[in-house]
């Protein structure tokens, strides 16, 4: 889309972010709606996630620099905050003035005009405590800095974070906003350097897989395709394809023909280790939405008797 209606990318994830109940529905189905209002797909597609995944950490800046609590902010104005927070300290090479410019423009949309002062304000009180917005951790005090990835991270000038060697829990759940229970197991399990890599590979942006219908094609053909629309892709194992940053795969060359399926690596395993036969009857429980259900029937030239059930009717 390229026509003068089409939306920023922020814009467009204020709005999912906006939108998003994890009660009701999944941010991706929000996104994936909203999608074709920008042409800036890929880049929307990090800033919800992105967003989404470091909330805890984004909050806990916006909380300490805002000058009220977080819980008194408007909701729309909050969310406006928490992507240019979450810009201003992850993605370091996006300049200041643009982060902050587009969150007042976007306010005013989305919150009117008396809201923009707020905004203004909190992602430049953010921006002004920033000390560096990419140091090698290295060199960095850990009590004031965000980790981004394994050899960098946001240093601000003040001490906001618990100490990570007397809080360990508090602030490995705090840096990678994960939760306390769950860095609390992987801190007894496995001691704190292993949790703390635990941690980083588990809020690292994840890289997205595509399964190839092989109903309809090969992986090899499927990458050939995704590499005539200049789509970076590699082939994984001969059988599934790891697509290079974050991306709106509705845009991809063969979304519209079924030709491929989004499939974790890891979620792919079971169906494999199984190595269904055509003249099999196989029960999936817990099939929603239906990923490895359709991996089944691949598998056995949709041969198969498959009985496919889930608890929850979405």
């Amino acid at each position: 889309m390229t026509d003068q209606k089409s939306k920023s990318a922020r814009l467009i994830a204020a709005e999912v972010l906006n939108q998003f109940d994890p009660k009701r529905h999944y941010a991706g189905s929000i996104l994936n709606r909203l999608l074709h209002q920008t042409s800036e797909r890929q880049r929307a597609t990090d800033l919800v996630f992105g967003t989404m995944r470091n909330r805890r950490a984004i909050d806990t800046v916006i909380a300490v620099f805002c000058g009220r609590p977080i819980e008194r902010i408007q909701q729309k104005l909050l969310n406006i905050i928490r992507i240019g927070t979450y810009e201003l300290v992850y993605s370091p090479v996006t300049e200041v003035y643009s982060i902050v410019n587009e969150a007042v423009e976007n306010a005013k949309t989305l919150a009117g005009r008396k809201q923009i002062g707020f905004v203004n304000a909190v992602l430049r009180q953010i921006a002004k405590h920033i000390a560096n917005r990419q140091i090698r951790l290295s060199q960095a005090d850990a009590k004031c800095t965000l980790v981004q990835t394994p050899a960098t991270g946001c240093e601000f000038d003040t001490s906001f974070l618990p100490d990570h060697k007397t809080h360990a829990t508090d602030y490995l759940s705090t840096v990678f906003s994960l939760p306390e229970w769950l860095v609390a197991d992987w801190l007894g399990q496995f001691g704190a350097e292993s949790a703390r890599q635990i941690c980083l590979a588990s809020s690292r942006r994840p890289s997205i897989y595509i399964r190839p219908n092989t109903l309809k094609t090969t992986a090899h053909a499927l990458a050939e395709k995704l590499g005539k629309q200049d789509i970076d892709c590699e082939l994984v194992e001969g059988t599934m394809i790891k697509l290079g940053g974050p991306r709106a795969v509705a845009g991809l060359a063969g979304f519209d023909e079924g030709l491929f399926t989004v499939q974790d690596m890891a979620a792919s395993q079971p169906v494999r280790l199984l190595a269904p036969q055509p003249d099999w009857t196989i029960l999936d429980l817990c099939a929603a939405p239906g990923v490895k259900t359709t991996q089944l029937a691949e598998a056995t030239d949709d041969s198969a008797k498959i009985i496919a059930t889930d608890i929850d009717g979405r």
